[in-house]
């Protein structure tokens, strides 16, 4: 089954493209975990408490295995300033992600968060020189095509919502793209550390201005958002940094499996009309780009 999915290559780099893929599916289950507790959180808290303290937490367990490994040299960067920029785009596009959590039912806003791998593709060329042939800028169009159908809201889905995910998923392109830049220097828990020390700095500038007492169950939340994030955070670098972007991307789409599981059982939730006649658009591009990436792999090799 994996054999028209995958890249033919030698067996060690084929390795890395299996390792990279089992990687990206694994951290979307633990995304959807933390979707979840974010929405619950979200119900009863400001947005930027939660990012606020998810990062915090992220950052005490980095910091605790950092220390308790003795690892504290993985700190060091010689990509300051690409770090430092990457986290600012984070804050952004946090920020935006976390508030469609709250404006829309989880799984629509899963759905646009699809949009990402899009991006990440037709990003490659100019971030990181990567070849991008005709079909598969063919089947970009095509994916956004069906963002395009997404993105008309009803019943629930609000304009506002809508343009957060998709606002969210374009940054969070550039962000995939930009960690497999810092990967070929710097340890994915270097990567995770600074993009969200500097997310956790910016947030503290706001949250004051939005401050809402926190019951002592959404604090426990937090703490296993936190938990949740800061080792999804080094799975996602990691796997960026053993497969290419454009076969790794995609495999983002297994996130609407958990979350579609997560959302109807906890909220009730089912895809809206509009999500449901978009989604096979942006499924179907995602999967036709794996294709393409892994039959130019296999005519090179």
């Amino acid at each position: 089954m994996t054999k028209g999915i995958l890249p033919t290559a030698p067996q060690s780099n084929k390795r890395k493209v299996y390792m990279g893929a089992f990687f990206m599916i694994l951290t979307m289950m633990i995304f959807a975990m933390g979707n979840a507790f974010i929405k619950e959180v979200g119900e009863e808290n400001h947005v930027m408490q939660i990012v606020f303290f998810r990062c915090s937490w992220v950052l005490i367990c980095i910091l605790g295995f950092l220390l308790v490994t003795k690892n504290m040299r993985l700190i060091r960067t010689t990509q300051l300033r690409l770090q430092i920029l990457r986290g600012v785009i984070g804050f952004f596009s946090m920020y935006a992600m976390f508030y469609s959590f709250d404006a829309l039912p989880l799984t629509d806003s899963t759905v646009l968060v699809f949009a990402s791998p899009l991006f990440i593709t037709a990003l490659s060329y100019p971030l990181l020189k990567e070849k991008v042939g005709l079909k598969r800028w063919i089947a970009v169009f095509i994916g956004f095509f069906g963002v395009f159908i997404m993105a008309h809201p009803s019943g629930k889905v609000t304009s506002f919502g809508v343009m957060a995910g998709l606002s969210s998923a374009f940054l969070e392109a550039i962000i995939g793209n930009m960690a497999r830049m810092l990967s070929k220097k710097d340890h994915p828990i270097t990567t995770v550390f600074y993009h969200t020390l500097s997310i956790w700095i910016l947030s503290i500038f706001f949250v004051p201005f939005c401050w809402q007492p926190i019951q002592m169950e959404n604090h426990i939340f937090l703490f296993i958002l936190g938990a949740l994030a800061a080792v999804g955070q080094v799975f996602l670098v990691k796997a960026y940094s053993l497969a290419p972007v454009s076969v790794i991307a995609p495999l983002l789409y297994t996130l609407i499996i958990w979350t579609s599981i997560i959302g109807y059982f906890r909220w009730g939730e089912r895809l809206g009309k509009e999500m449901l006649l978009g989604a096979p658009f942006v499924i179907g591009a995602g999967i036709y780009i794996v294709y393409q990436a892994s039959q130019r792999n296999k005519a090179v090799s």
